[in-house]
């Protein structure tokens, strides 16, 4: 994981927690300091002051609106679903083998 995402991942709570094994961590070792200035070595540095870095962008997430769908399905308003059901198990496949069956041995009895 990147630095910023890592960022934009702990920002979402308190304590931020690793987003594979949600361990809890304070530091990161990174290569930008606070500053914004690159180091060609890692160094350990504060969460808490990564988050008020200048060149961390924090993400901002919009509230999402609930959208009725006018064609949305609903179970409970198709009053012919339960004769379709009907309509599927009578003439199943192995309906059709069980009444041959009994028809067979039907003939068998009678003959």
């Amino acid at each position: 994981f990147s630095v910023t995402c890592i960022l934009r991942w702990a920002t979402y709570g308190q304590k931020p927690t690793c987003p594979k094994c949600k361990t809890q961590f304070s530091y990161l070792n990174v290569h930008r300091s606070v500053d914004g200035s690159l180091h060609d070595y890692m160094f350990e540095e504060s969460v808490c002051l990564l988050l008020r870095a200048p060149w961390f962008k924090h993400l901002t997430v919009d509230q999402h609106k609930e959208v009725c769908d006018p064609y949305a399905y609903e179970e409970a308003d198709d009053p012919y679903e339960e004769d379709l059901d009907e309509t599927y198990l009578r003439n199943s496949s192995s309906n059709r083998i069980r009444r041959r069956a009994k028809r067979a041995c039907r003939r068998e009895a009678c003959s």
